[in-house]
Protein backbone atom coordinates (compact mmCIF):
# COMPACT_ATOMS: atom_id res chain seq x y z
CA UNK A 1 0.00 0.00 0.00
CA UNK A 2 2.66 2.48 0.83
CA UNK A 3 1.33 4.93 2.86
CA UNK A 4 3.95 4.90 5.20
CA UNK A 5 6.87 4.97 2.44
CA UNK A 6 9.75 7.95 3.06
CA UNK A 7 11.94 6.27 0.08
CA UNK A 8 11.19 8.47 -2.95
CA UNK A 9 11.88 5.91 -5.01
CA UNK A 10 9.55 4.00 -3.28
CA UNK A 11 6.67 6.53 -3.92
CA UNK A 12 7.81 6.65 -7.50
CA UNK A 13 7.45 3.13 -8.34
CA UNK A 14 3.98 3.29 -6.48
CA UNK A 15 2.88 6.40 -8.15
CA UNK A 16 4.34 5.24 -11.45
CA UNK A 17 2.98 1.32 -11.16
CA UNK A 18 -0.18 2.06 -10.16
CA UNK A 19 -0.54 4.75 -13.37
CA UNK A 20 0.48 1.88 -15.35
CA UNK A 21 -1.84 -0.70 -14.21
CA UNK A 22 -4.66 1.70 -14.59
CA UNK A 23 -4.36 2.48 -17.64
CA UNK A 24 -4.35 -0.78 -18.59
CA UNK A 25 -7.34 -1.64 -16.82
CA UNK A 26 -8.65 1.40 -18.96
CA UNK A 27 -7.75 -0.14 -21.74
CA UNK A 28 -9.06 -3.67 -21.50
CA UNK A 29 -5.53 -4.88 -21.57
CA UNK A 30 -5.65 -7.17 -18.76
CA UNK A 31 -6.77 -10.21 -19.37
CA UNK A 32 -6.26 -12.54 -16.86
CA UNK A 33 -6.83 -11.22 -13.19
CA UNK A 34 -4.16 -11.52 -10.23
CA UNK A 35 -7.14 -10.63 -7.24
CA UNK A 36 -6.09 -12.56 -4.58
CA UNK A 37 -9.22 -14.69 -3.24
CA UNK A 38 -9.21 -13.31 0.55
CA UNK A 39 -7.60 -8.96 -0.11
CA UNK A 40 -7.05 -8.57 3.44
CA UNK A 41 -5.38 -11.65 4.34
CA UNK A 42 -3.44 -11.62 1.47
CA UNK A 43 -2.41 -7.58 2.40
CA UNK A 44 -1.54 -9.03 6.28
CA UNK A 45 0.13 -11.88 4.48
CA UNK A 46 2.44 -10.38 2.15
CA UNK A 47 3.30 -7.51 4.55
CA UNK A 48 4.63 -10.54 7.01
CA UNK A 49 6.54 -12.48 4.19
CA UNK A 50 10.26 -11.09 3.99
CA UNK A 51 11.17 -14.07 2.40
CA UNK A 52 8.70 -12.87 -0.47
CA UNK A 53 8.20 -16.94 -1.20
CA UNK A 54 4.51 -17.49 0.32
CA UNK A 55 2.48 -17.83 -2.19
CA UNK A 56 -1.00 -15.94 -1.95
CA UNK A 57 -4.00 -17.97 -3.56
CA UNK A 58 -6.19 -16.51 -6.21
CA UNK A 59 -9.71 -15.74 -7.39
CA UNK A 60 -9.21 -17.91 -10.64
CA UNK A 61 -7.76 -20.98 -8.43
CA UNK A 62 -4.37 -20.23 -9.04
CA UNK A 63 -1.68 -19.26 -6.31
CA UNK A 64 1.36 -16.59 -6.84
CA UNK A 65 3.58 -14.57 -4.86
CA UNK A 66 3.38 -11.18 -4.47
CA UNK A 67 7.24 -10.90 -6.58
CA UNK A 68 5.42 -13.42 -9.65
CA UNK A 69 2.69 -10.98 -9.52
CA UNK A 70 5.26 -7.89 -9.60
CA UNK A 71 6.75 -9.61 -12.46
CA UNK A 72 3.92 -10.34 -14.08
CA UNK A 73 2.69 -7.08 -14.23
CA UNK A 74 6.05 -5.63 -15.37
CA UNK A 75 6.13 -7.80 -17.89
CA UNK A 76 2.55 -6.49 -19.17
CA UNK A 77 3.68 -3.06 -18.51
CA UNK A 78 6.41 -3.79 -21.05
CA UNK A 79 3.90 -5.51 -23.60
CA UNK A 80 1.39 -2.48 -23.18
CA UNK A 81 4.15 0.38 -23.65
CA UNK A 82 5.13 -1.41 -26.92
CA UNK A 83 1.61 -1.45 -28.17
CA UNK A 84 0.09 2.10 -26.53
CA UNK A 85 3.24 4.24 -25.96
CA UNK A 86 3.38 5.66 -21.99
CA UNK A 87 1.98 9.13 -22.35
CA UNK A 88 -0.78 7.88 -19.90
CA UNK A 89 2.29 8.10 -16.91
CA UNK A 90 3.68 11.24 -17.84
CA UNK A 91 5.18 10.17 -21.62
CA UNK A 92 8.17 7.99 -22.48
CA UNK A 93 11.03 9.32 -20.74
CA UNK A 94 9.04 9.45 -17.07
CA UNK A 95 7.74 6.16 -18.25
CA UNK A 96 10.83 4.40 -18.92
CA UNK A 97 12.40 5.35 -15.43
CA UNK A 98 9.79 3.73 -13.96
CA UNK A 99 9.92 0.34 -15.89
CA UNK A 100 13.59 0.45 -15.62
CA UNK A 101 13.44 0.79 -11.71
CA UNK A 102 10.63 -1.13 -11.32
CA UNK A 103 12.98 -4.35 -13.09
CA UNK A 104 15.90 -3.17 -11.03
CA UNK A 105 13.76 -3.31 -7.72
CA UNK A 106 12.57 -7.03 -8.39
CA UNK A 107 15.80 -8.01 -9.60
CA UNK A 108 17.33 -7.20 -6.68
CA UNK A 109 14.45 -8.61 -4.22
CA UNK A 110 14.42 -11.38 -6.12
CA UNK A 111 18.46 -12.07 -5.83
CA UNK A 112 19.30 -10.18 -2.70
CA UNK A 113 16.63 -7.91 -0.71
CA UNK A 114 19.87 -5.99 0.98
CA UNK A 115 20.85 -4.75 -2.46
CA UNK A 116 17.78 -2.49 -2.44
CA UNK A 117 17.86 -0.70 0.82
CA UNK A 118 18.27 2.61 -0.52
CA UNK A 119 15.43 2.35 -2.26
CA UNK A 120 12.79 0.30 -0.24
CA UNK A 121 11.77 1.23 3.06
CA UNK A 122 11.23 -2.14 4.55
CA UNK A 123 14.29 -3.52 3.43
CA UNK A 124 15.91 -0.33 4.97
CA UNK A 125 13.65 -0.47 7.92
CA UNK A 126 14.85 -4.42 8.57
CA UNK A 127 18.17 -3.70 8.42
CA UNK A 128 18.29 -1.02 10.43
CA UNK A 129 16.09 -2.59 13.24
CA UNK A 130 17.59 -6.39 12.71
CA UNK A 131 21.24 -4.79 13.27
CA UNK A 132 20.68 -2.80 16.43
CA UNK A 133 18.61 -5.69 17.58
CA UNK A 134 21.65 -7.84 17.31
CA UNK A 135 24.33 -5.59 18.30
CA UNK A 136 22.38 -5.26 21.79
CA UNK A 137 21.32 -9.00 21.75
CA UNK A 138 17.60 -7.79 21.91
CA UNK A 139 14.47 -10.38 20.74
CA UNK A 140 12.43 -8.81 18.30
CA UNK A 141 9.28 -8.05 20.95
CA UNK A 142 11.45 -5.68 22.85
CA UNK A 143 9.82 -2.35 22.96
CA UNK A 144 13.23 -0.58 21.67
CA UNK A 145 12.51 -2.07 18.36
CA UNK A 146 8.81 -0.90 18.57
CA UNK A 147 9.98 2.24 19.31
CA UNK A 148 12.26 2.28 16.18
CA UNK A 149 9.95 0.93 14.16
CA UNK A 150 7.61 3.96 15.03
CA UNK A 151 10.53 6.60 15.03
CA UNK A 152 11.68 5.29 11.20
CA UNK A 153 8.58 7.23 9.94
CA UNK A 154 8.48 10.46 11.61
CA UNK A 155 8.92 13.18 9.66
CA UNK A 156 10.82 15.92 11.49
CA UNK A 157 13.95 15.63 10.19
CA UNK A 158 16.38 15.54 13.25
CA UNK A 159 13.71 12.95 14.68
CA UNK A 160 13.53 10.56 11.35
CA UNK A 161 15.48 7.50 11.56
CA UNK A 162 14.55 7.24 7.93
CA UNK A 163 16.36 10.21 7.14
CA UNK A 164 19.77 8.05 8.45
CA UNK A 165 19.47 4.72 6.67
CA UNK A 166 20.87 6.52 3.25
CA UNK A 167 17.77 6.48 1.02
CA UNK A 168 17.99 7.58 -2.60
CA UNK A 169 16.72 10.60 -3.36
CA UNK A 170 15.40 11.75 -6.69
CA UNK A 171 14.53 15.03 -6.08
CA UNK A 172 16.12 18.26 -4.58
Amino acid sequence: IGDANLSEVATFLKVGTTALVLSMIEEGWLRRELTPQRMVQALRQVSYDLTLRDPIELVDGTSMTALEMQWEYLDRGRKFAEEHGLESIGGDEVGREVLRRWEAVLTGLESDPGSVAAQVDWVAKQRLIGGYRERHDLRWDDAKLAAMDLQYHDLRPGKSLAARVGLETMVT
